[in-house]
């Protein structure tokens, strides 16, 4: 997990070191009711994203590339609100 503080936006990173996005959910990302566990909704991701971009930000999933990360990442960008940035 990384967090970073930019000027305008916060930008948070989650990796893991698993096998990465499966193709399914790469190909279907931003819709809802994807979901391969067998008890799934297929709501976190879209919930997740949604939110993000309610609040003028995003969330975009990749496959990290650089060891130890070798599987799954998440970005989050969200801006920060000030009273001179409303």
């Amino acid at each position: 997990v990384s967090l970073q503080r930019r000027e305008t936006s916060i930008s948070i990173v989650l990796l893991d070191s698993g096998s990465g996005w499966p193709d399914q959910v790469k190909k279907h990302f931003g819709e809802p009711f994807i979901s391969l566990k067998e008890r799934g909704s297929g709501l976190g991701l879209y919930n997740s994203k949604t939110l993000a971009e309610a609040l003028g930000g995003s969330l975009n999933i990749f496959d990290a590339r650089t060891a130890p990360y070798l599987g799954a990442g998440i970005h989050i960008q969200i801006p920060i609100l000030t009273r001179d940035n409303p």
